[in-house]
């Protein structure tokens, strides 16, 4: 697959070349029923609860660079636990004058250390950040890992699928919006405008990144899906995204999808479904007035499938779209 100016509008496989689009997209979800969340812009206060948790710095394992664990994390709203990882940029402790973008990501223990990630492979995103940081090619930013917890399906679908179940996504994202960004915000020197501010995950994580920046733009101004799950409750997000009266959401969004994570092709036409939902969701942003290449980043990773492995090594593109230093600066 060649990728000119970026971004590819029809990628070729062989002798065809495939349009972006998946399909049937406007006929699928919900109807015409706005996912928009409060955008009062009122400042979150800190819960009470909150207020003293410390952090010690995360020691062992892969980390690399500054990063601080806080452990058992408790939130009021999910009823329940979890650890929360926070990566500082170098320079930080010397620049007390500086705020900086910050970028929340969903499943992430799976991120910074081997130790504790599904199938024992990271991310590598503390040694991606670095090392592009150091070179100049990115923004200094603050990455937080939200470890996810044994309600992971629930908490990061938006409606129940009829085999699966799931739809707690609502509640997931006012935890983030009201639990954990306020206490990020109050620990560290961070930039609150939503074009410094993102989400990001994959498979499932994937899915509730774009629902959460659709949901909350003015919080979360930027979206990083690699291989989100768009086929949940029968692609549900799609139709319902692109039958919503919002014509804009987040300033940014990156959508990828490994060409042999599906094996599936449920009308037979030769491109799996993965793919077709991928680009299908692409083709709504398109449809909203996004502009491909400074917008909206679709990506096609050839050859990938649906692992770690290859969210790590595509993941420098990600943070090049969405917080590369030629970028909202």
């Amino acid at each position: 697959m060649e990728i000119k100016s970026g971004i590819p509008v029809t990628h070729q496989y062989g002798q065809r070349a495939l349009p972006l689009s998946g399909g049937q997209a406007q006929d699928k979800g919900s109807d015409s029923v706005s996912i928009s969340g409060s955008q009062s812009g009122r400042k979150a206060a800190v819960p009470e609860s909150l207020r003293n948790l410390t952090g010690k710095p995360a020691e062992g394992g892969t980390y690399t660079g500054d990063i601080t664990v806080y452990e058992n994390f408790h939130s009021e709203i999910m009823g329940n636990d979890r650890n929360i990882y926070v990566y500082l940029p170098p320079g930080y402790h010397e620049n007390s004058d500086r705020n900086y973008p910050v970028l929340y990501m969903q499943d992430g223990q799976n991120i910074f250390n081997a130790e504790t990630s599904f199938g024992g492979v990271e991310w590598r995103v503390d040694e991606t950040a670095e090392e592009m940081i150091r070179r100049g090619d990115i923004k200094d930013i603050i990455i937080v890992g939200i470890s996810n917890t044994p309600d992971r399906m629930g908490e990061y679908t938006h409606v129940k699928d009829p085999e699966y179940g799931g739809g707690r996504l609502d509640a997931y994202g006012d935890f983030l919006t009201k639990e954990l960004k306020p206490f990020i915000d109050s620990k560290y020197r961070t930039s609150k405008a939503p074009e410094d501010t993102g989400i990001a995950g994959s498979s499932l994580g994937g899915l509730s990144s774009i629902y959460l920046g659709w949901k909350f733009p003015n919080t979360f101004g930027l979206v990083g899906a690699l291989s989100p799950s768009l086929w949940w409750a029968g692609k549900d997000l799609i139709g319902r995204i692109g039958n919503d009266s919002q014509q804009k959401g987040p300033s940014s969004i990156w959508i990828d999808m490994g060409t042999d994570e599906a094996w599936s092709d449920e009308n037979n036409n030769g491109i799996n479904d993965h793919l077709e939902n991928s680009r299908a969701m692409g083709e709504v942003f398109l449809n909203k007035g996004y502009e491909l290449g400074r917008e909206l980043f679709y990506h096609e990773d050839p050859g990938a499938t649906h692992n770690e492995w290859f969210w790590a090594n595509r993941f420098d593109k990600v943070l090049s779209f969405l917080y590369g230093k030629n970028v909202n600066s």
